[in-house]
């Protein structure tokens, strides 16, 4: 029996809600700093096994228009630290929300949950997890009403990339404007190492680069 490991467009990415109406927290910049520099992608890479990669961003490494892996953001617990302390928050709970009935190509999403909470506990973030069946997560994720989360996309090679993204990855539309991912995203890529990206298309790369302020 042979088995191949095929590449996969889903991509595990973790935002904060950018509507200080939804949540004054999770749309303070300095935590969402903190939080994109405390995470520890290389475990949450392992986590998803032999052939995953760390996304850079939300286009899946196949499509143009995705980012190369020179643009992944890196661990940084001191700048993680910092941030923290600059957001002014201290200890206070932030509930990080996902569906606990989902898992892809072998990845659950509550596994996920549990690494992510532990990296950020690690710096000094008090976080909460609230787990909830995918149907019940979906509409509050769609409702824009979700503060905090772990979610999952994916991008067909039949749709356009600038229609299909989650309104997260493009610029000035209000709550979902930022997003912080896990693996800044896991790309679940079960690529060849042979396999190089497509080149970036520069008009989806800008409005993805444009979601990561220093």
């Amino acid at each position: 029996m042979n088995v191949s490991l095929q590449p996969s467009t889903w991509i595990f990415f973790l935002f904060a809600n950018n509507n200080p109406k939804i949540s004054a927290v999770t749309s303070n910049k300095d935590f969402q700093k903190a939080v994109r520099y405390a995470l520890d992608y290389a475990s949450l890479v392992n986590l998803a096994g032999q052939g995953a990669i760390q996304a850079p961003g939300l286009i899946p490494s196949m499509f143009l228009g995705s980012l190369p892996q020179s643009a992944a953001v890196r661990q940084n617990v001191a700048r993680a630290k910092a941030a923290l302390t600059a957001s002014g928050l201290g200890d206070q709970e932030i509930t990080l929300e996902y569906p606990t009935d989902l898992t892809i190509n072998g990845v659950s999403c509550e596994t996920l949950a549990q690494r992510i909470q532990a990296n950020l506990s690690a710096i000094g973030m008090n976080v909460k997890l609230a787990g909830s069946p995918v149907g019940t997560w979906l509409q509050r994720y769609r409702d824009g009403k979700m503060p905090f989360g772990l979610s999952v996309f994916r991008l067909t090679s039949s749709e356009k990339p600038i229609r299909r993204c989650p309104k997260a990855i493009l610029p000035n539309r209000g709550c979902w404007g930022v997003w912080t991912t896990t693996s800044a995203s896991l790309h679940c890529t079960r690529r060849p190492p042979s396999q190089s990206p497509p080149k970036p298309l520069r008009v989806l790369g800008t409005s993805q680069s444009s979601q990561w302020p220093a």
